[in-house]
């Protein structure tokens, strides 16, 4: 009898990832699993590659595989021949969540191996809080075996292997903060509305006006009530109610009426909605915003707030702050916060943030979005995961304005509400209390090369996040 699958293997270029690898593997063996990676487990005189087949092909039930500039590199034979062997062992169980891979610097998606090529990575460039929070989610989601009840025994195998890396860990619980505001409510239902002759118009003024919108079939679709928007159309032009479906069966494809969208039309549809809401709120609340190549940027400008800082409790209940907007003196130009915004509908109904830091030079953002994202590649550089995860708390402080919720007006009762904070999630296990306290909020130091800028296409561990 062919014994269970119950490893999480992780692939990874040694020793450039090592210190990567230690943390993820703390904290998934803190959350149960069982993790395998050479780092810990191979000693002097081990067949290096037997053992590492032996694995993959007998014991994983995941692999992970981790993607940087390091790790992509055609020379580094090894990591190839193990995601290449995960990609044959994920045909012959037919397990399509067999590899994942995560994406730990700036590498850009072009470089990856092509056995991954079409698989979503989870990106930690940017946040390894948030990065994680992504992957205990999909390893739930797959069920992946967890040794929920033996987990002291796997913490004393585990802290056994990592005291031979100079790494501890220990009993306790760590609190790890995600970049996922959860919709607490949506609106009821959603409106399909018919302007006749006069929808290019109608079209138009709602555009001007900045409504957020969709347009299906020639119908205007919105939360809001033909009624209330009436002083933005033209004289004599009238809305006529096509139907007014319950939202729920409209994303389920069970909405009845002429010519209704299909499920994930209709998803779709919603979401961008639901997003430009979002960011018209944030222009409301003083933001301004700039298209990028992945979307709308909503950043702090100058000045917007006292200091250019945000006051916040931290993690620990600390009163603290952070600068949202500062200035490069080497380079002469503004660095500003910014967010990305995404909602998720499912499930699970969701909105996920990304960090974008905008560059302006006399308060306009610098028009050269590939200047701007070469800047930024070398000035973040030094932005480590706590820097981040400071940013974070700073904005999510912003958002609620310290309020439990967030509530957005959509129309005449139609409300989206939102979370204040963020999902937090709770490990098993941590570091050292003396290894996890949060430093003093502070800027990093410029680097000293900001001036040599690299030749050829830019990109940013923030720009590029998947």
């Amino acid at each position: 009898m062919t014994a269970p699958r119950t490893t999480v293997f992780i692939s990874h270029a040694t020793p450039a990832d090592n210190a990567f690898v230690r943390w993820l593997g703390a904290r998934l063996t803190g959350h149960g699993y069982r993790v395998w990676a050479d780092i810990f487990e191979l000693r002097g005189g081990t067949p290096f590659w037997q053992e590492i087949e032996r694995i993959i092909r007998d014991e994983a039930i995941i692999v992970i595989a981790v993607l940087s500039r390091t790790s992509v590199d055609p020379a580094r034979s090894g990591v190839q021949n193990e995601i290449a062997l995960a990609d044959t062992i994920k045909k012959k169980l037919q397990r399509n969540e067999f590899l994942i891979p995560v994406r730990l610097d700036d590498v850009p998606h072009s470089d990856f191996p092509i056995q991954v090529h079409r698989l979503n990575a989870i990106d930690f460039s940017t946040d390894w809080g948030a990065g994680l929070a992504q992957l205990l989610e999909d390893l739930d989601k797959g069920k992946i075996h967890r040794s929920v009840s033996d987990t002291t025994t796997e913490f004393d195998r585990w802290r056994a292997t990592m005291a031979a890396t100079a790494t501890i860990v220990e009993a306790g619980k760590e609190t790890y903060l995600s970049n996922i505001l959860p919709i607490r409510a949506l609106p009821d239902k959603i409106g399909f509305y018919d302007a006749g002759a006069d929808f290019a118009v109608v079209s138009a003024r709602f555009g001007a006006g900045r409504i957020p919108h969709a347009v299906h079939a020639g119908r205007i679709v919105m939360f809001s009530d033909r009624d209330e928007f009436a002083e933005h159309l033209p004289p004599g032009i009238q809305l006529g109610t096509i139907t007014r479906p319950l939202l729920g069966d409209l994303m389920s494809g069970n909405a009845k009426g002429p010519m209704m969208p299909r499920a994930r039309d209709a998803r779709t549809m919603v979401t961008g909605i639901l997003a430009k809401e979002l960011e018209r709120f944030l222009a409301g609340r003083g933001l301004r915003q700039i298209e990028t190549t992945g979307g709308l940027v909503s950043y702090f400008p100058k000045g917007l707030l006292p200091g250019d800082r945000v006051e916040y409790a931290n993690n620990a209940g600390r009163k603290t702050y952070k600068k949202i907007v500062g200035t490069s003196e080497k380079l002469k130009v503004d660095w500003h916060l910014g967010m990305k915004l995404a909602v998720k509908l499912g499930d699970e109904n969701v909105i996920r943030l990304r960090p974008y830091i905008v560059f302006s030079e006399n308060g306009m953002p610098l028009a050269d979005l590939d200047r701007m994202a070469a800047i930024r590649r070398k000035f973040c550089k030094s932005w480590w995961n706590p820097h981040w995860r400071q940013l974070y708390e700073a904005f999510f402080t912003f958002w609620s304005g310290e309020r439990d919720e967030v509530g957005i007006y959509l129309g005449r009762d139609a409300k989206l509400v939102i979370d204040a904070g963020p999902i937090r999630y709770e490990g098993m296990r941590r570091m050292p209390l003396d290894l996890l306290v949060a430093p003093e909020p502070e800027d990093p130091e410029e680097p000293d090369d900001l001036a040599e800028e690299p030749e050829g296409e830019p990109s940013s561990p923030v720009e590029e996040a998947a």
